[in-house]
């Protein structure tokens, strides 16, 4: 379970993180 939890929170804040430099760079 904790496997899962970890995977997931990571996808979430890897999408987070890696949106917002690639909508700046874009601009």
């Amino acid at each position: 379970v904790l496997n899962l939890f970890l995977a997931l929170l990571l996808s979430n804040f890897g999408s987070s993180s890696l949106s917002a430099p690639t909508a700046d760079n874009d601009t």
